[in-house]
């Protein structure tokens, strides 16, 4: 069986890897995620944010705490392109029947380049206006 920290380390390394297999494999079909600049509602609307995300990317110094089936990962989030930078990062994660429900993170938005910014600003932007 898998432990709830494994399957998140499977998660982020699906993610980073952008492995849409792997992705879809373990997310929970009710699966929602949401950070400062975006919110995700369903594993469709993951692998199409895992399609669309310009970030070459990885996480180093992990820590998890664990407690049942919720997971807080803290990290440092590493950029190769389109620029480079490190961010510290926390993440919320609840797993339900070995797949994983939902996902919080929390960061500085304001440490990001400020092209970086403007560009999920307007990502935001037209995801919300091609919900109206």
């Amino acid at each position: 069986m898998t432990t709830p920290t494994e399957l998140v380390k499977q998660f982020n390394t699906a993610f980073s890897e952008k492995n849409e297999t792997a992705v879809r494999a373990i997310l929970h079909p009710n699966y929602t995620a949401s950070c400062s600049m975006s919110k995700v509602n369903g594993p469709e609307e993951a692998i199409a944010m895992l399609k669309e995300c310009p970030f070459d990317c990885h996480n180093e110094n992990s820590i998890f705490v664990t407690e049942g089936n919720s997971v807080a990962h803290f990290f440092d989030w590493v950029v190769e392109a389109p620029f480079r930078g490190r961010y510290r990062v926390a993440q919320y994660v609840t797993l339900k029947d070995g797949k994983v429900l939902s996902a919080e993170m929390f960061y500085d938005t304001g440490a990001l380049p400020k092209e970086v910014q403007e560009q999920m600003a307007q990502m935001k932007q037209q995801k919300q206006a091609a919900l109206v």
